[in-house]
């Protein structure tokens, strides 16, 4: 039974009513960058937490690069 369940399946692989839709989205798929960038959202951006502390990383590396900037301007100057 398990043997022959797809014997009387047609294969059609010419047109059909989705082929346009299809090829468009093998075509997105094909892009480096639009697997890179769900990649990055599946994994990093999954939840509103990740996109909150991310931000608060770069908050912090950029205050840190601006007092750093400053004591050196103040001892120097």
């Amino acid at each position: 039974m398990i043997n022959n369940l797809c014997s009387k399946v047609a294969t059609n692989h010419g047109k059909y009513y989705f082929d346009t839709l299809a090829d468009s989205l093998n075509n997105y798929y094909k892009k480096p960058t639009n697997r890179w960038k769900a990649n990055l959202r599946q994994r990093y951006f999954n939840t509103p937490w990740a996109a909150i502390s991310l931000l608060a990383a770069v908050i912090l590396l950029i205050l840190t690069v601006i007092q750093t900037v400053c004591s050196i301007i103040f001892v120097v100057g």
